[in-house]
């Protein structure tokens, strides 16, 4: 069974980062991901890992949720 990930930040350069490297791990999977502003980067982003969860930070989501779905949580919140 596949580790899940999220990634806060995701937009920018250490979330891309992040998403690039857990593309490329076998076990891993990016189960959530979040962003600030840059929705059109996020939707881009949410393709490519096929992540089921994508969300703005002024969306209705329970953050709480998301890291308690998650077996790793990778803060690029700058």
């Amino acid at each position: 069974m596949n580790k899940k990930v999220f990634i806060a930040g995701c937009t920018g350069s250490i979330g891309i980062q992040a998403i690039n490297v857990i593309d490329n791990l076998e076990g891993f999977e990016i189960s959530a991901l979040l962003a600030g502003k840059n929705k059109e980067k996020l939707e881009e982003l949410k393709k490519q890992t096929k992540c089921n969860q994508a969300y703005l930070a002024k969306d209705n989501y329970s953050l709480e949720k998301l890291i308690d779905e998650c077996d790793f949580v990778i803060n690029a919140i700058s």
